[in-house]
């Protein structure tokens, strides 16, 4: 009885995980919304940019990920009182037709309040998330932002 039991499970996991793997394609991790049209768009080519937004702007950040893979963007260090992260989404390579295809993630933030931050994103493994340490094959995008009042 034991065995028929474990099986079970072991067959409602697999089966999680699989479709885990095959629904990252448009996965969406979504925090809140927003009803901004227009926005400041970054990307790989603006590593270690500085810009400037307003109170209330937002502003994406797209940059390529290998999710399907294990690894994901994440924030690393505090940020929180003069940016929000309003949403992340990843899409998949339109020309890839394989499993473990990459793509590009776009993070969604919205400066919430005056000052200046160094935006640190960090590209690693999905069980390393949250870890501080960094080896050779982490790979890193800043950019300094500085919120300004619109007033």
């Amino acid at each position: 009885m034991g065995t028929v039991r474990f099986q079970g499970v072991f067959q409602a996991v697999l089966a999680l995980v699989f479709l885990m793997l095959f629904a990252g394609c448009d996965a969406t991790r979504e925090y809140s919304s927003s009803g901004s049209s227009e926005s400041l768009s970054l990307s790989d080519s603006d590593n270690g940019s500085s810009v400037q937004v307003g109170v209330g702007e937002v502003f994406d950040i797209t940059l390529k990920e290998s999710s399907m893979n294990g690894y994901l963007w994440e924030v690393d260090g505090p940020y929180s009182s003069i940016l929000y992260n309003l949403n992340e989404q990843f899409n998949c390579d339109p020309f890839c037709n394989g499993t473990g295809c990459g793509g590009t993630t776009t993070l969604r933030f919205v400066a919430t309040s005056p000052g200046e931050v160094s935006l640190r994103l960090v590209h690693r493994q999905a069980q390393e998330m949250g870890s501080r340490i960094l080896d050779s094959s982490t790979r890193t995008f800043e950019v300094d932002v500085t919120v300004v009042d619109n007033q």
